[in-house]
């Protein structure tokens, strides 16, 4: 007696496609960014924070100076930097009128001009948590890292929130979720 599909090899094609769609075959969607229940306080005291599930703050370390908040992955592929953009009151002005994405524009183009930077997504306004946002990616050619930027207006300040994925990680949705997830629970 022959197999079934070499009888009827028409029903190979309606097998496979079933079994590439039945739930449960295929990977595992991704698990949404935890934070730790316990808030920090940024170094400008004004931003409070709640540390990724895998990541740790070097917020405190010498070197991280310049930086309201500082956080390292673990695998040390990944950091996540906070700091805020000193706005006169012309350009806040401008941000409550015309929104983030000039801003976005402004900063996208001194990142591209100092350190070479290729736009890879341009800026796009969106919300997290009723709060506006406008987020850009970049891709340092010198490096193949990737800056994703968030900006964040939290009312009297504007934060970058950005996330540099070094070359060795291949994690980029997971990234971009955890930022997402951190910016979700800043508290001002």
């Amino acid at each position: 007696m022959r197999p079934l599909l070499s009888r009827n090899p028409s029903l190979l094609l309606p097998l496979i496609l079933a079994s590439l769609l039945w739930p449960g075959c295929g990977a595992p969607p991704p698990s949404p960014a935890r934070l730790s229940a316990s808030y920090s306080i940024a170094r400008d005291g004004y931003l409070h924070y709640r540390l990724p599930t895998g990541w740790f703050d070097v917020t405190a370390d010498s070197q991280a100076h310049g930086n309201a908040i500082w956080l390292l992955r673990s695998d040390y592929a990944a950091t996540i930097t906070v700091n805020e953009i000193q706005l006169d009151a012309s350009a806040r002005n401008e941000i409550s009128r015309a929104g983030l994405s000039t801003l976005a524009r402004l900063t996208m183009f001194l990142s591209t001009r100092d350190k070479g930077a290729l736009l890879q997504r341009p800026p796009e306004e969106f919300e997290v948590g009723g709060r506006p946002c406008c987020s850009y990616e970049l891709l340092l050619p010198s490096s193949g890292d990737i800056l994703r930027t968030i900006l964040l207006d939290a009312g009297e300040k504007v934060y970058a929130v950005v996330a540099l994925r070094g070359t060795g990680a291949k994690d980029g949705a997971e990234l971009e979720a955890v930022q997402l997830a951190f910016v979700g629970g800043l508290k001002w």
